[in-house]
């Protein structure tokens, strides 16, 4: 995309003007876009329609997930990451990019998420698909209910706690101490 634009804020305003009044968009993050994709909320008349936050504490971030009726993540490089997990595990209905196998990008994304655990778009950079796919979840309860159930029962096939996270790490350090005689 060009340098002052933003696929989600592009959709969402898209989307918006199909259904005016209807959808609500919240951007959390401090990224470099931050102050010109508020600037152009405000230029299309929507400033009231999106919220941005620029850091959000980690203990509030399960409350946002469980207000979310959508989460979107438009990561380049692949959708395992720490807060698509953390939506995974709050039962988020998502959209996300296709996996793009030629280049390795997700080929683990869709072995842990099944197909009809989230709504996949082109790309990234697929506007108009992410614009309709914001449509038609938001005119669709029992799907995005459906979507998140599946996205949380993934999540809890995939996904151990914290503590079997940390438990599981300190076995590998014990298990390479021992083999390297510490």
């Amino acid at each position: 995309p060009a340098p002052d634009r933003m696929p989600f804020i592009d959709a969402m305003i898209a989307a918006s003007r199909t259904q005016p009044g209807r959808l609500y968009g919240l951007v959390v993050g401090a990224g470099s876009q931050r102050e010109s994709q508020i600037a152009r909320v405000a230029a299309a008349g929507l400033a009231d329609d999106f919220t941005f936050i620029e850091r959000l504490p980690h203990p509030q971030v399960a409350s946002a997930l469980r207000q979310a009726d959508i989460y979107v993540s438009l990561n380049r490089l692949g959708n395992l990451s720490n807060a698509n997990l953390e939506a995974m595990c709050a039962g988020c209905c998502m959209i996300i990019p296709r996996a793009q196998p030629e280049i390795g990008v997700d080929v683990a994304t869709e072995e842990i998420l099944p197909p009809d655990a989230a709504l996949r778009i082109g790309s990234a950079d697929d506007v108009d698909g992410l614009a309709q796919a914001i449509l038609r979840l938001s005119d669709a309860p029992q799907e995005r209910q459906a979507m998140g159930e599946k996205a949380a029962a993934a999540a809890r096939r995939h996904i151990g706690t914290w503590d079997e996270r940390v438990n599981t790490e300190i076995r590998l350090l014990r298990e390479i101490a021992e083999r390297h005689g510490n």
